[in-house]
């Protein structure tokens, strides 16, 4: 036995499952994620361009004069704080991303990065990058992964649509026909994608929210990444969705939606799979427990759109302590103003008008103008999750003064936007009056 043996690396080349060329198909209950489409009209373009924080930008493709007609090439002669836009096209190309740049294409069904089934099609190894608008497409099919003679594993190697090994990056709106591998970084935000599969190795702290992953195989997988949020993803028809392998710890999981998967999770470290109550954990396909409960201690009579009982985690002993009885998913809330004259407080009806749960339901109210002794300003949130056409009363803390005012009332949930409404109305000592007329 050699000495690099007697030192204990072992070495184990795994080919890949598939061509990841194809990006697959959803599935029906499942709409692709539409926040932020990738899409951008002509004006959304030029206000990129005009806002350009710190530097210049340079053009691939198109047709103006001294446009770029490879990636690459605009990237090495870019500096710190540059744009790099690309044009709609195909780029046949292996991209390194070694400067802290914004590298923009124009619309991400069309503008697409073809590795031609080599290596990494994306490669990022400076911070502060901001990826957004395309179609990443054909990497190798090869993966590196390095054990000790224990067995235990101790480096990753792939080749990935988009590979980061760098710091405080953001991926977001494009399709990743292919790995995003992350290793040894953190603070990266890669939200709104639609991605074959997702590998962390030794990261943390990075947020992975309101993708769309979707594959034959492995979903997202996290070896030795701890502090990671992983968020209000759909992740559907995979072989195994969500894993947790070596260590990887203090992650916090909760607003996914687990769909046809052959299996769900797999957790065999510490981590969190829900975000307490009244904000709550996970849809899964197969919870089938009952909903006749609401409270942090799912013991008050009623429903709130969880489960009652825990979904357990494959692996350990892991649980999401609040599953969620229907797919999570966006929902509008209404304020309606409460009696013309108060006293004491100012009163209404917060009102769930979406066709989903609104979980984590917050207000604040706030009284401008006038005279205010007492209680300028209060907030609060409802104790229960609100399900779709119910409404609940809210109060304001206690004021008192004396003046005209201008009572403004903001509502939102976890999964709703932000309403605001304004009236003005007068305070007199403890006696609030409402003036809807204006």
């Amino acid at each position: 036995m050699n000495n690099s043996i007697k030192k204990g690396v072992v070495v184990a080349v795994i080919l890949l499952f598939i061509s990841v060329s194809v990006v697959p198909s959803t599935v029906g209950i499942i709409e692709e994620k539409t926040a932020f489409t990738g899409s951008m009209s002509p004006g959304y373009i030029q206000d990129l361009i005009d806002n350009a924080s710190n530097g210049d930008t340079l053009y691939v493709g198109g047709s103006g004069p001294g446009n770029y007609t490879k990636i690459q090439d605009a990237i090495n002669d870019s500096s710190d704080g540059d744009m790099v836009f690309v044009f709609n096209g195909t780029y046949v190309e292996n991209v390194v991303v070694d400067k802290s740049i914004d590298l923009i294409g124009e619309d991400k069904n069309s503008t697409v990065i073809d590795g031609s089934g080599v290596g990494d099609v994306v490669y990022i190894s400076a911070d502060k990058v901001n990826v957004t608008g395309f179609t990443v497409q054909n990497s190798g099919y090869v993966a590196v992964a390095v054990f000790d003679l224990n067995g235990t594993l101790v480096d990753f190697f792939y080749d990935s649509g988009l590979e980061i090994r760098s710091n405080s990056n953001s991926v977001f709106g494009n399709i990743i026909a292919g790995y995003i591998f992350i290793k040894k970084s953190s603070d990266n935000s890669i939200f709104y994608n639609k991605i074959f599969s997702m590998v962390l190795f030794n990261s943390s702290n990075n947020v992975i929210s309101n993708n769309n992953v979707s594959n034959r195989f492995i979903g997202i997988s996290l070896y030795y990444s701890s502090s990671n949020i992983i968020s209000e993803n759909d992740i559907y028809s995979t072989g195994s969705g969500l894993s947790l392998y070596n260590s990887s710890n203090y992650n916090k999981i909760y607003h996914n939606n687990f769909i046809e998967n052959v299996r769900n999770a797999y957790d065999d470290c510490n981590n969190t799979w829900d975000n307490g109550y009244p904000s709550c954990g996970n849809y899964w396909d197969n919870y089938s427990g009952p909903d006749y409960y609401w409270g942090s201690n799912q013991s008050m009579n009623g429903s709130d759109g969880i489960g009652d009982s825990p979904y357990n985690i494959a692996g350990d002993s892991n649980q999401d302590r609040y599953p969620l009885i229907e797919p999570y998913g966006m929902t509008k809330l209404t304020f309606s103003m409460g009696p013309g004259l108060g006293l004491f407080k100012f009163s209404g009806i917060i009102k769930n008008i979406g066709n989903k749960t609104a979980f984590n339901v917050q207000w604040k109210i706030t009284f401008d103008g006038g005279i205010i002794l007492i209680g300028r300003e209060s907030s609060g949130y409802l104790l229960r999750p609100l399900l779709a056409g119910e409404e609940m009363s809210v109060s304001s803390g206690i004021a008192i003064g004396f003046g005209r005012i201008i009572i403004t009332v903001a509502v939102w949930a976890d999964n709703a936007p932000l309403v605001s409404k304004s009236i003005p109305g007068f305070l007199f000592l403890f006696f609030i009056k409402i003036n809807p007329g204006g």
